[in-house]
């Protein structure tokens, strides 16, 4: 299943109820591609000013990268929830993010890859 498949099936869902109502592993495909996007285009500070960070538990996102196996982006998240409040700490941060996005990129076709196999 190709990632548009997948947001188009629980789009309804998404809508209404959110990411909880989500079933694995649909759930981690969404929760990366939404976060992974926000993060590339404007780092931690632009998910934790956003509404949509309101909207998913950081918790959700962090279970989602150790299910891709990017553990180290998952551990940088926590990291970075507990100084949003320090913009200069959160700028930092950016940096290892970037570093990592490629591989989560790169985990999540191959997540993605495998769940489809399961279809």
């Amino acid at each position: 299943m190709e990632i548009d498949e997948i947001f188009n099936k629980y789009e309804g869902a998404l809508k209404s109820k959110g990411i909880s109502c989500v079933d694995e592993p649909y759930r981690t495909v969404i929760a990366i591609y939404s976060v992974q996007g926000i993060l590339d285009n404007g780092g931690f500070e632009y998910l934790f000013e956003s509404k949509f960070n309101d909207e998913m538990p950081i918790e959700v996102f962090q279970k989602s990268y150790e299910n891709i196996g990017t553990d180290k982006m998952a551990k940088l998240l926590a990291k970075a929830y507990g100084k949003r409040d320090n913009l200069q700490e959160l700028e930092s941060l950016n940096e290892d993010m970037f570093k990592l996005s490629d591989e989560v990129w790169q985990k999540l076709d191959d997540f993605i890859e495998n769940v489809s196999k399961g279809d």
